[in-house]
Formats: C-alpha cells, sequence, structure tokens
C-alpha cells in the first residue's frame, strides 16, 4: 500500500471543475472502498476518482439509450393491440407487475440516497465555503426557473381558452353542494311549483327537482379526491408550510415524503461539517455517509439494468388501459388536443425559455450540454419519474465533467425535490383546461389568476416525483383555485386517460431543468472560486 505522498503524486492534478465528491485522502479509510481498477456494475455509474473513463461510460449510456428506445416502441405496438382486443384490467395489471416491482425498487434505494447524497455534499460544500453563495444562488435560479413556467402555463391556458370552451357543458359545473333528486313511486320526480307546493309531477331531474342537503350531523363522507373542500387559502399555505419541518423523519421515509427529508438532510450536512474541527478526511460520520452513498450509488445501477424490461412492461399496461369507457362522451379529439398542448408548451420551455436563461448566465451553448443528457432523457420518457432517473442523471452529468461532484450532488439532489418546471406547466394547463371544459366562469379574472399563481407554486413545492405525481396534487390545485366547484367525473376521467401521456413530458422537462441548474451553477461557482482566489493573491 502506498503512502499519501506517493498516491498524490501519481494522480493527476483535479482542476477546480473536476474535483472530488468521495474519495479521502486518509489512507485508512481508502482501504474500504472499491479499488480504482475495479469497474462499477455494468459498466457504470462512477463516483469521484473511481469513475469509469468517459469512453466507458459514454458506451454505456449510448447502449442504454438504444435498448429503452427499442423497448419503448415494442412497449408501445404491444400496448395497441392489447387495446385494440380490449384486454381486461386484471391481465393488465399483472403485465404492469414488472414496472411496478422497478419503481418500487427504485424508490426504495433512491430515496435514502438522496438523503445521504445531500448531507455528504452540503457538509463538501460547507468545507470549502460554498455554502452562503451557492444556496442563494440555487434559491434564486430555481424560483426564476418556476415562476417562467408556471407564467408560461397560464399564458398556455389563456391562448387555448377559444378552443377548449367549445367542448364545455354547463350541465356538468356542479358545486360543493350536495344535490340530489327525489323519485316517487310512480316513476317522476318531486318538483316545486311556482305556488309552493311539491309534488310527483318531473318526468326528469331539472333545476325545479333538484334539492340541496344539508348533514346537520355530518353522517356523509365527502370524496375530497374529486370535490371541491371548500378548504381557505391560508390553510393550504400552512399545510405545504408543516411539511418543511417533519415532526417524524421516519414517518417521512415511509411516505416518501422528500421534501421533509431535504428540509432534515440540508441542516445535519450543515452541523455535520461545523461540528467537527479535524482535517475533513478524518471525520468519521461523514466518511460513514460517503460510504452508505457508495454503496446506494451501486444498488441503483444495478436496479437501472433491467430499465429495458420496466419501460417495455409499464408502457404496454398503461396503453392498454389508458382510455376507460368513461371517457366516450368526449371526443378522442379533446385527449389529442390536450396532449399536444401540453407537450408544445414542455417543449418550448425547454428548448426556448431554459436555453435563453442558460446563455444568460453561462455564455455557453446549452444544446452542447442537453445532448450529452440524451441517455437520461430517453430514460425518464420510459419511467415517468425524476426520482428513478436521477442516478442516470447523475451518471450523464459527471461523464460530461463539466460540473464539479459536490456541487452535482448538492442541486441534483435539491432539484430532484424542488425544481420541477414541467409540473408547474402542467398543473397551470390542466386547471384552465378543466375549467373550460366544465364551464367554470371567472377564470381569466385578475384575481384568479393571481390565486392561480400561487396555488400552482405551492402544489409544484409539494409534488412527488414520482410517476404521476403531477396528477397527484392537480385535485389539490383545483380546490385552491375552484374551492366552490367539484371536477366533474367525465372530466377527471378524460385527465387521468392524458396522464399517462403527460406525465412523460413533465418528467422530461423536470429532468432537463435538473440538469440545466446543475451546469449554470457550476459555472457560477467556478466564478466564485476565481473571484476568491484572486483576492487570495491580492
Amino acid at each position: 500500500m502506498k503512502d499519501d505522498g506517493t498516491a498524490s503524486e501519481q494522480q493527476p492534478a483535479l482542476s477546480p471543475i473536476q474535483d472530488e465528491v468521495s474519495e479521502s485522502p486518509d489512507a485508512a479509510f481508502r482501504d474500504f472502498r472499491t479499488p480504482a481498477h475495479e469497474m462499477p456494475p455494468f459498466g457504470g455509474l462512477g463516483v469521484g476518482v473511481n469513475a469509469t473513463t468517459p469512453q466507458l461510460q459514454t458506451r454505456a449510456s449510448k447502449r442504454n439509450m438504444i435498448f429503452i428506445l427499442l423497448a419503448i416502441m415494442v412497449g408501445g405496438i404491444v400496448g395497441m393491440l392489447l387495446k385494440h382486443y380490449e384486454i381486461n384490467t386484471t391481465a393488465a395489471k399483472w403485465i404492469m407487475t414488472p414496472g411496478n416491482l422497478f419503481v418500487r425498487a427504485v424508490q426504495c434505494v433512491v430515496v435514502p440516497m438522496v438523503f445521504v447524497n445531500l448531507v455528504v455534499a452540503t457538509a463538501d460544500i460547507m468545507y470549502k465555503g460554498l455554502g452562503k453563495s451557492l444556496s442563494i444562488r440555487v434559491v434564486i435560479i430555481l424560483l426564476l426557473s418556476i415562476f417562467a413556467a408556471i407564467a408560461q402555463g397560464i399564458l398556455t391556458g389563456v391562448v387555448t381558452h377559444s378552443l377548449f370552451r367549445g367542448y364545455s357543458d354547463q350541465e356538468t359545473t356542479s358545486s360543493t353542494d350536495v344535490i340530489f333528486g327525489i323519485q316517487c313511486g310512480n316513476g317522476k320526480f318531486l318538483e316545486a311549483n311556482d305556488d309552493g307546493a311539491v309534488t310527483c309531477s318531473a318526468t326528469s331531474i331539472s333545476g325545479n327537482s333538484q334539492f340541496a342537503l344539508d348533514d346537520v350531523n355530518d353522517a356523509l363522507v365527502r370524496n375530497e379526491a374529486l370535490t371541491g373542500t371548500n378548504s381557505s387559502l391560508s390553510d393550504n399555505v400552512i399545510a405545504v408550510i408543516d411539511t418543511f419541518v417533519p415532526s417524524n423523519l421516519m414517518a417521512s421515509f415511509i411516505d416518501n415524503t422528500l421534501l421533509s427529508i431535504v428540509a432534515f438532510a440540508l441542516p445535519l450536512g450543515v452541523t455535520l461539517a461545523a461540528s467537527f474541527h479535524g482535517p475533513v478526511h478524518l471525520n468519521p460520520l461523514l466518511e460513514f455517509f460517503r460510504e452508505v452513498n457508495e454503496t446506494l450509488v451501486h444498488m441503483a445501477h444495478w436496479i437501472l439494468g433491467f430499465t429495458p424490461f420496466a419501460v417495455l412492461s409499464l408502457l404496454a399496461g398503461s396503453l392498454a388501459t389508458s382510455l376507460e369507457d368513461s371517457v366516450a362522451e368526449h371526443p378522442v379529439i379533446l385527449v389529442l388536443q390536450l396532449v399536444a398542448t401540453v407537450g408544445v408548451s414542455v417543449l418550448v420551455h425547454m428548448l426556448v425559455v431554459l436555453p435563453v436563461f442558460f446563455v444568460l448566465f453561462t455564455r455557453r451553448n446549452p444544446f452542447r450540454f442537453m445532448r450529452q443528457m440524451l441517455p437520461a432523457y430517453v430514460y425518464s420518457l420510459g419511467c415517468s419519474s425524476s426520482m428513478a432517473t436521477m442516478p442516470m442523471s447523475l451518471e450523464c452529468i459527471e461523464t460530461s465533467r463539466e460540473v464539479p461532484s459536490s456541487v452535482m450532488h448538492f442541486v441534483l439532489s435539491v432539484g430532484t425535490v424542488l425544481h420541477m418546471p414541467g409540473v408547474a406547466i402542467y398543473l397551470a394547463v390542466l386547471l384552465h383546461f378543466m375549467a373550460d371544459v366544465a364551464g367554470v366562469t371567472g377564470e381569466e379574472s385578475t384575481t384568479t389568476m393571481l390565486v392561480t399563481f400561487l396555488g400552482v407554486f405551492l402544489c409544484t413545492l409539494s409534488a412527488p416525483p414520482i410517476p404521476a405525481g403531477a396528477f397527484a396534487v392537480l385535485a389539490m390545485a383545483w380546490n385552491i383555485v375552484f374551492p366552490a366547484y367539484a371536477i366533474p367525473d367525465s372530466v377527471y376521467a378524460l385527465t387521468l386517460a392524458a396522464d399517462v401521456f403527460l406525465d412523460r413530458f413533465v418528467t422530461l422537462c423536470n429532468v432537463n431543468a435538473q440538469a440545466m441548474l446543475c451546469r449554470v451553477l457550476a459555472d457560477q461557482v467556478n466564478e466564485t472560486h476565481h473571484q476568491h482566489a484572486t483576492a487570495t493573491q491580492r
């Protein structure tokens, strides 16, 4: 075993943009690490100086991308065939079982990986004196990106107002009050006459034969997933704020509440760096977290080896049951128009809005960096989860050699949870879409626009980075903006059917935005290093 002096002489000097995050210079700790000559599983996901060569990583990424593209094509064809032959729901669930197991395995590994990854990255950043400057830049750029996405989504909803308003059915609009009709023994319905008398004379339920129910004893249970809750905006704001301070960390892990996990990991990393006064490479707790992080990264990469099979399973099963009979009330063209609207808006954000921000902050070509993220983009289309795509994004960003390891792990861990502009566009567009189709009026007023902006922002922060995560908070966003109206069942089913395709656009946008955020902040950190070095020399 070589001593520290010999090892440091043989290793090339790393530039500030290629600093290490997981390799300790202390020989006692290096004995427990994967040897440098040993490749990670599946040609792999390297970490720090133990990473494989860029050529091997590039070949592995291209091979995985080809397999995933083939799986998407085969899964789409199989799903359409199964839909054509009207496969039953039970068979579709069995087809999706391998894919669902894959997603569960990824979530099981990635959630603790986000925690330890963020703890280690935060401690490394604090040791380098970049904590304050990087944190401020992360918050500013992240908010700018999300605000731009919300504004773009609202603008898209306003532009397409006339398109979707043509499908509105005023009878589908319903308030949150319980409305019912009473059928008499003669087959007719109770009806209130002009003189105030109530008779069994109505042949169908109309305005005069509808009655409101006042549940004075709270004997009925309301389905809040499909109806408004009449909860105030203040209640929803407080609920999101409460998530930032978890009362039980283990419960947050059980519920996959990443916002609470990140809120705990950040101060833990800061405390971990501040509480140890010796050399950084002798901090035993930090080294423990490094080893756990490397272990979880290897586990995640092993799981990713099954990605093509999972993509085929999920896509075939979801397409086989995507359009249910309840959607037959609306033409299929409406689903296609909704998918096209969200897809175009997402692509504009990816190819126009974010590149403009990228050029303004870095003065570099954004598409050169985006080209290196292609494997992660393809993977995100298959799995529909930015959290599951995180290991692949780490691999692509590390292969680019343009982002320091500490910045990459810190920003990507935070960005996976908080930086989801795709969700913001999705929520803003679908709120306008559902309001137009349901016949809700007043969504274009200034007050409603402001409430929509705030509601979409809060729901974007609380959305889980998992498959159908945006759809999971859609009802919450509706209840914030339109608390007096229920979501019609037909509109809800229509949105659920379209979400099979929309969720993939949302995930693609999120993964791209998180990677671009890493690259922009890497350039900012490099400038900070340069300014600090210049000031030191003076």
